[in-house]
């Protein structure tokens, strides 16, 4: 009987075994950004079908704003798996207070 009322009690106070709201959350923003940014490449893929590919093409207007927006959107992309990765921003968005706290990537490579 005591067991029965333990897991009625966790069970109205939400807690007990496989209960862990925090760890749950934090996977679901990660499979949600994750997500994001799979989006967001398949979004410039389909950008980048309206681009020539040839190294002296002309372009366009129209298509001269579409590869900006598909280079941005890859850039976002890459940017926001980068934050998901190491738990920073990337280098490129960085503050100088960061930038002194972490060093250059050249500097952490080596």
């Amino acid at each position: 009987m005591r067991d029965f009322t333990r897991r009625l009690y966790a069970a109205f106070t939400n807690r007990g075994p496989g209960y862990d709201p925090p760890a749950r959350s934090e996977t679901d923003l990660r499979a949600a950004l994750a997500d994001l940014a799979d989006r967001w490449d398949r979004y410039a893929d389909r950008l980048a079908e309206g681009v020539p590919t040839e190294f002296y093409a002309d372009l366009t207007e129209p298509q001269l704003l579409e590869a900006a927006h598909m280079h941005a959107f890859r850039n976002a992309a890459s940017d926001l798996r980068e934050v998901e990765r190491t738990g920073r921003p990337p280098h490129a968005l960085m503050t100088d207070a960061e930038l002194e706290q972490y060093g250059a990537p050249e500097e952490a490579t080596s």
